[in-house]
């Protein structure tokens, strides 16, 4: 009964292997007639990508986020080698990230109010100095009267 049974399940992992073979070769011939385009159109996305997940965001309402996306091409499903898994970052890579985009959102912030600053102060700089003028003039007058007052 065994010797059945593992009989039955080995030809169902060769006709597994054998049709993996099959939609393999498929999708070769598939990239040998796109080998060389000039120009990616929707066509040929529908012909290489049968789905594409996207996964929710790690972080809501959030500008800057880590988000996953998985793509599934035809004939040979999600497309995974080494490379791709070096490319899935790890906690501490996205630790990392994370650290990265919160420091750029408060060196654009910083920049925006250096700039507003910037702005402000050119074109209000007249209003400055002449508010700064007579401040002088009140401050001189103060001090020339105390002078006077303390020489009597």
């Amino acid at each position: 009964y065994t010797l059945k049974a593992e009989l039955a399940e080995i030809k169902e992992q060769l006709s597994a292997f054998e049709n993996a073979g099959g939609r393999a070769q498929r999708f070769v011939k598939l990239t040998e007639r796109y080998a060389d385009f000039a120009e990616l159109t929707p066509a040929i996305l529908n012909e290489f990508i049968s789905k594409i997940e996207v996964h929710e965001r790690d972080q809501k309402r959030a500008r800057y986020a880590i988000q996953h996306i998985g793509i599934y091409f035809n004939h040979i499903g999600k497309f995974e080698n080494e490379l791709t898994q070096l490319a899935e970052p790890t906690e501490q890579e996205i630790r990392q990230m994370r650290e990265e985009i919160e420091e750029a959102k408060k060196e654009k912030s910083r920049a925006y109010h250096r700039e507003y600053s910037r702005a402000y102060r050119a074109k209000n700089i007249e209003k400055q100095r002449e508010y700064d003028r007579i401040k002088a003039r009140e401050y001189r007058a103060r001090k020339k009267a105390q002078a006077a007052a303390t020489a009597q």
